[in-house]
């Protein structure tokens, strides 16, 4: 699916210099932590009705093509203690979920670009900072039909 974005942002990104500042908003949620909103500036930003909080961190957002897996890079810069339980949430069964919306500063009611339904595939961590790989699960590697018609699982049938 090809990204659309208005002309005038498209000007904006291409130009030398430009007096628009394009932000990414993130939300983390999980349902044994309270809902992270995070945003890469210096002050925090009211969007949608949800503060995030001006916090360090940087995306990789995935390519724009048809052919490729959804892919993203997460990096987490001076991870506090409340971010840090995403270390151990990212080996469990249910993964965290990330939705990444790219913004302008002076429009944060107006999403340019959302990517939803990202989970952390893997987590590596160092002093300084945390990179998170972001996916969407692929629906083609589940099995189908998803139950197995065997005695044990359906007695009503046999």
């Amino acid at each position: 699916m090809a990204r659309t974005l208005p002309t005038a942002v498209i000007t904006a990104v291409n130009s030398q210099t430009t007096a628009r500042a394009f932000l990414v908003l993130l939300e983390i949620t999980h349902s044994d932590l309270d809902t992270f909103y995070l945003v890469n500036n210096t002050e925090n930003i009211t969007s949608g009705g949800n503060t995030y909080i001006a916090f360090p961190f940087a995306v990789t957002l995935p390519p724009d093509s048809p052919d490729l897996q959804v892919r993203a890079r997460l990096t987490l810069s001076h991870v506090t203690t409340e971010l840090n339980i995403l270390r151990t949430l990212a080996g469990q069964r249910e993964r965290p979920s990330f939705k990444l919306e790219v913004i302008d500063a002076s429009a944060p009611n107006v999403i340019l670009q959302s990517v939803s339904g990202l989970v952390a595939a893997s987590v590596s961590y160092n002093a300084d900072a945390m990179n998170i790989d972001l996916t969407i699960d692929n629906f083609l590697t589940e099995p189908f039909p998803s139950a197995t018609f065997s005695p044990s699982t359906f007695p009503g049938i046999f």
